[in-house]
Order: structure tokens, then sequence, then C-alpha cells
């Protein structure tokens, strides 16, 4: 598998809950020392949406061993803000819908105990 974006420093899979085929359950620390926060930002750091939207498709093609490419991103919610200092683990609930289209469809949810941050629902192309 092609070494992906930002799995290597940018967050860690601390553990893998695989419910069936189509729900998946992985909770993910930050790297509070990542670059991206000196940018983004230096006195309060918030991990930046495209690297969640990004780190969605990693953790699945991680675990599927395929490369995606989105081709849709139907409904995307910012709900809280993620400040790594604050908050450095969460969970990505997942679920899976393989319609005929060829297409995979996720819904995903970044969350930590009562707080939701971020609401996914979108479509991916296996291109290998």
């Amino acid at each position: 598998m092609e070494k992906t974006l930002l799995l290597e420093n940018f967050y860690s899979i601390k553990e893998v809950l695989v419910e069936s085929s189509s729900k998946m359950n992985v909770k993910v620390e930050l790297n509070v020392n990542h670059p991206v926060y000196k940018g983004h930002f230096p006195q309060v750091p918030v991990a930046p949406g495209v690297c969640l939207i990004q780190m969605i498709k990693e953790v699945i093609m991680q675990q599927n061993k395929q490369k995606l490419l989105l081709t849709e991103g139907d409904n995307i919610k910012f709900m809280a803000i993620i400040n790594p200092n604050q908050n450095p683990f969460f969970y990505i609930d997942y679920d899976f819908k393989f319609p005929d289209s060829g297409l995979l469809e996720v819904s995903a949810v970044i969350r930590w105990e009562a707080v939701t941050y971020l609401k996914f629902k979108g479509k991916f192309k296996v291109t290998e």
C-alpha cells in the first residue's frame, strides 16, 4: 500500500473495531506537535477540516488496502472545533454502503464522548 498523505505524522490509529462489513469504529490520536498547527493557529491550534476529511478517506484506504478518490461530498458538517491540545483523541464511526453504482458510499462521524465534531456523507471511487 502506498504511503498516505497524513498517516505517518498528523495522526495515528490507536484501535479499530470492525463491527460488520458495513460498520467500523476507529480510535484516532492527533499529533499535537504536527507543523500544520503552527499556521492553523499557533496560539489556539485547530485541526483543519480538509485534514479531517483526508483522514476519513485514509483510514478506509488502510483498512481495505485500496486507493480511493473522493468523488462526492454530499453532506459535510463541521459541528465543533478540534483543538489537539484539549482533545487529541476521538473516534471515527463509519457506515458503508456498496451499491451497484460501483462507488463506495460512506457516512462518518468524528466524535469524542458527548461532542460531535464532524458529520460526513460522501462517495468514493476505488482507483486501484
